[in-house]
């Protein structure tokens, strides 16, 4: 009896050390993880109108770009790479050259930091808008965690708190902004759920010269092809309830725009 408490002691103080742990680990995994309003199905979000800008007079034709700017990464950065606020705002003055040399009266943005650890607290969307003067900022969140412990090692690394989304920026009146939850894959865990970026169709609606134009801003799946597709007919179900054509009239004005992850013809 002796020799079998002797070892049981230390085994059940492994025991309780794996189940302190373990309660911990999940602990701050809830924690960090999305925020509740990342799988609300429609949601609206607010504008940001930029003090003492004018919005522009109507022509005949609206110019648009799109981009994903990958928050504003360069394209050389590693993902959970953090850098500093020199370099981030490096990137967005180039990014910021480049749409100005188009000058679209509307521009959608995919991949956009609102103040993520990651480009060290820059809200990209406020120094884009201020440094390219566009009277209204449309935005919504797709992806929203306290904590991202992301690449694994080393902990240094880790992504940390992210807050990124899409948006639009409009010369003209944004009268509406929805953001539209898209389905998650199938293949993923609840913990990779959890964590990972969500998708959606941010639904704007903008005045120009008295006429609604409906721009739907979006982010399709990347990896899982079987539910990009389904991500597709949801979008195409969004935009019909607003733009449809009936008996060959179209009276509604649409732009569908974005991050599509697929070439052309890749479904």
């Amino acid at each position: 009896m002796e020799r079998l408490t002797r070892y049981r002691r230390p085994a059940v103080g492994l025991g309780l050390a794996v189940l302190i742990a373990s309660v911990l680990a999940g602990n701050f995994l809830y924690w960090g993880a999305q925020s509740r309003d990342a799988l609300e199905p429609t949601l609206s979000f607010p504008v940001d109108v930029l003090e003492g800008a004018e919005p522009a007079t109507a022509g005949d034709s609206v110019r648009v770009m799109t981009w994903n700017i990958a928050y504003a990464r360069g394209g050389v950065w590693l993902a959970g790479e953090t850098h500093s606020k020199v370099e981030v705002v490096g990137v967005l003055e180039r990014i910021a050259h480049h749409v100005a040399a188009v000058d679209p009266d509307v521009l959608a943005l995919q991949e956009v930091d609102f103040a993520s650890d990651r480009t060290s607290g820059v809200d990209e969307l406020a120094w884009l808008q201020r440094r390219l003067g566009y009277p209204y900022a449309a935005w919504v969140t797709t992806w929203e965690v306290r904590y991202v412990p992301y690449p694994a090692w080393p902990i240094e690394a880790h992504a940390g708190a992210i807050h990124m989304g899409m948006a639009v920026l409009s010369k003209h009146p944004v009268v509406s902004n929805v953001r539209h939850h898209l389905p998650e894959p199938s293949e993923t865990s609840a913990l990779y759920d959890a964590f990972y970026v969500k998708r959606a169709v941010q639904h704007v609606g903008i005045d120009v010269g008295g006429q609604r134009l409906h721009v739907f801003n979006t982010h399709l799946e990347s990896m899982f092809l079987d539910n990009r597709r389904v991500q597709i007919g949801v979008m195409g179900a969004v935009v019909d309830e607003a733009c449809a054509c009936v008996d060959d009239v179209c009276r509604a004005r649409c732009l569908v725009l974005g991050d599509m992850n697929s070439p052309p013809t890749g479904g």
